[in-house]
């Protein structure tokens, strides 16, 4: 009787195990998608820096003013 109850516990224990290590690669996987995300963020906005000081994102800015 014993050896079931401890076969049992083995059982859920590994289960528990097999969880927890599920939800820590979604977690992972979640949290690379964040990073990419905010990386694309930030190049974004370099690139919006980089036609600012270059006066290009003037000259659009007109452009479309001008279309409307």
């Amino acid at each position: 009787m014993y050896r079931r109850s401890n076969r049992c516990n083995q059982t859920t224990r590994k289960s528990g195990r097999i969880n927890i290590a599920k939800q820590l690669e979604r977690d992972l996987h979640n949290s690379l998608e964040q990073l990419e995300k905010l990386h694309k963020r930030k190049e974004l906005w370099a690139t919006v820096a980089d036609l600012n000081q270059r006066g290009i994102l003037v000259q659009v800015v007109k452009k479309l003013a001008h279309q409307a």
